[in-house]
Order: structure tokens, then sequence, then C-alpha cells
């Protein structure tokens, strides 16, 4: 027989070596803006931390107003649909990795 039990979401987790940046420093947002608008072929090769912090949207506005292409791992599938057109896939798990052959001189 197993106990039932409704868990509760704390409003704030206090650890002491525990502090993560919530918004992104001015600068910093600043210089990737920059580093964007230089690059050649850039690409956004998203992962599962979009996924959980709900970025979805902001990662498909960052890649139409930039027209970036988008490449994924397999833990962000679904972070923008599969017919969108700046979306190309993602890299096999099986080592084969045609989405990103055309993007072979990116560097991550």
């Amino acid at each position: 027989m197993r106990a039932k039990t409704e868990f509760i979401w704390p409003e704030k987790v206090q650890i002491r070596s525990y502090s993560p940046k919530i918004k992104g420093h001015p600068n910093q947002i600043k210089k990737a803006a920059e580093l964007i608008s230089k690059s050649h072929r850039p690409l956004l090769y998203v992962g599962g931390g979009a996924i959980i912090s709900n970025a979805s949207d902001e990662v498909r506005k960052l890649a139409e107003k930039c027209n970036i292409p988008i490449i994924t791992t397999l833990m962000a599938n679904g972070i923008v649909p599969f017919d969108h057109p700046l979306y190309i896939g993602r890299p096999e798990c099986t080592g084969n990795m045609p989405p990103i052959w055309r993007y072979k001189n990116v560097i991550a």
C-alpha cells in the first residue's frame, strides 16, 4: 500500500550556494547581440533548458527577428514547430548529423 500526498512547490528556494541569475545583464545582452549581428552564419543550437524555462516564444522570436536557423537537442524537440521555415532539425543521436553539415564552420 502506498501513501498519497499532495506536493506543494515552495515559493522560494534558499540554498546557500545556489543563486541563479533570472535576468540577463544589459551589457552581456548587448555583447551577445553584437556578436550575432557580426556573425556570418549564425545558428541557434537550442537545448532542453529552453523547454524547462518555457522559452519557446523567445527562441522563435529571436530566430525570426534575426533570421537565424534553429537546430535542437533531443530534449528541445518541439521548441518550435517542426514545419517552421527556420527549423532545420537536430543532430541524430547515432552520430549522423545531416542537418548541421551545412553549418560545419560553426564554433559552439
